[in-house]
C-alpha cells in the first residue's frame, strides 16, 4: 500500500477533526446528501473563510461516509461504556410512531445516573 507523505499544515489536527465532526452533524441534522460538501459553491465558501482549512477537509461522499461509520463506532463505544459505568439502574422509555411518508420509527430513551451522578 502506498503511504501518504506527511505535510505541514497551518491548521491544528484538533481543529480539523472538530470541523469534520461538525460537518457530519450538519449532514445529519439537515438531512442533506453526502454530495453537499462536493458542491463547488460550498467549496468556494470554505476556501474564502480559510484556504488552509478548506484544503484539509475532504468533502467527498466516500470520506464523509467513512467519517460517519467511524463516528458511529466511536460514539457507540462511548455510550456502551457510560451505560456499563452507570451508578443506577437503567430505565428505558420507548416511543413509536409512523412518519408522514408511512415509515415506522422507534425512539429509545435511557435514563440513568452516570459516574458524576448526572443524567
Amino acid at each position: 500500500a502506498k503511504r501518504r507523505r506527511l505535510q505541514y499544515s497551518a491548521v491544528p489536527r484538533a481543529r480539523v477533526a472538530m470541523i469534520r465532526e461538525l460537518s457530519l452533524g450538519l449532514l445529519i441534522n439537515t438531512n442533506v446528501p453526502f454530495s453537499f460538501f462536493s458542491d463547488s459553491f460550498f467549496q468556494q465558501l470554505t476556501w474564502q473563510l480559510d484556504p488552509h482549512l478548506s484544503d484539509q477537509i475532504s468533502g467527498s461522499r466516500q470520506s464523509m461516509s467513512r467519517l460517519l461509520d467511524d463516528m458511529y463506532k466511536t460514539k457507540n463505544d462511548k455510550v456502551k461504556q457510560e451505560l456499563s459505568d452507570a451508578l443506577s439502574k437503567i430505565h428505558l422509555g420507548f416511543d413509536l410512531w409512523t412518519s408522514p411518508d408511512r415509515h415506522a420509527v422507534m425512539a429509545v430513551t435511557a435514563h440513568f445516573l452516570d459516574r458524576q451522578g448526572k443524567h
